[in-house]
C-alpha cells in the first residue's frame, strides 16, 4: 500500500505587548493509505492528530465546519451541523466565568 508524506508551513504571531513577530512553523502529514490513517506532526516530531480519514464526518470534517462556521455572515445564520455552545458547556471546556455575553455567543 502507499504511504504519502506531506509538509507544509504556517504561521503564528508571537510577543504581543511591545508589538508582535511573526515565527513560522512546519507541520507533517503521514498519510497512510494501507490502512487510511492520517498523522499530523508538529516539526518537533509530536503528533497533534491522527484520524482515519475515510469515516464520514471524521474529526478533519468537524474542524472544517468550526473554521467556516458562518453560512451567512451577515444574518449569522451557523452552517449545518454547528450550533452555538451552551453556558455550562462554556464553562466546563473554556472554564468561562460568567463574563459579559459576547455578541456572537
Amino acid at each position: 500500500m502507499s504511504h504519502y508524506y506531506l509538509k507544509t508551513e504556517y504561521q503564528e504571531e508571537e510577543g504581543y505587548s511591545g508589538g508582535c513577530s511573526i515565527v513560522k512553523h512546519k507541520l507533517y502529514a503521514w498519510h497512510n493509505n494501507g490502512c487510511d490513517i492520517v498523522t499530523i506532526r508538529n516539526e518537533h516530531g509530536e503528533t497533534i492528530l491522527s484520524f482515519n480519514d475515510t469515516v464520514d464526518n471524521n474529526i478533519s470534517d468537524a474542524i472544517n465546519r468550526l473554521l467556516w462556521a458562518w453560512d451567512d455572515a451577515r444574518t449569522s445564520k451557523l452552517t449545518e451541523g454547528v450550533e452555538h455552545m451552551t453556558h455550562e458547556e462554556k464553562e466546563k471546556i473554556f472554564k468561562w466565568h460568567g463574563h459579559k455575553e459576547e455578541r456572537h455567543r
